[in-house]
């Protein structure tokens, strides 16, 4: 699936401890993305992000599936409605495609 570069300012919330705090979605598509940011959520913890876009609320419901020193963490969206799929859909298509990078070695 292709990433798009985003410098999209959104909201994460935590629905078990109801804790929310400000993160910019660095990457995205239409499964999933990076966000960077404090208070990041566990992996394994469900989340919804929350954004604006072209005056419209972007929610997206997802879980969080890795994170990286407490600034970094990948969400992979979960069971989005319709509207909101095709909703993420214009925004990834107003955004620039994420160069390929480079596949790591493999293992030895």
């Amino acid at each position: 699936m292709p990433r798009y570069v985003s410098e999209l300012r959104a909201s994460v919330s935590n629905p078990a401890t109801g804790k929310s705090s400000n993160v910019a979605l660095i990457t995205l598509s239409v499964l999933g993305g990076c966000l960077e940011g404090a208070g990041l959520p566990a992996p394994g913890q469900n989340c919804e992000i929350v954004a604006d876009w072209d005056g419209r609320e972007l929610r997206l419901p997802g879980q969080i599936i890795w994170k990286f020193k407490d600034k970094r963490a990948g969400i992979k969206f979960d069971h989005l409605e319709p509207e909101t799929e095709r909703m993420l859909r214009q925004v990834c298509a107003n955004l620039r495609l994420q160069p390929l990078a480079p596949l790591p070695p493999e293992p030895a």
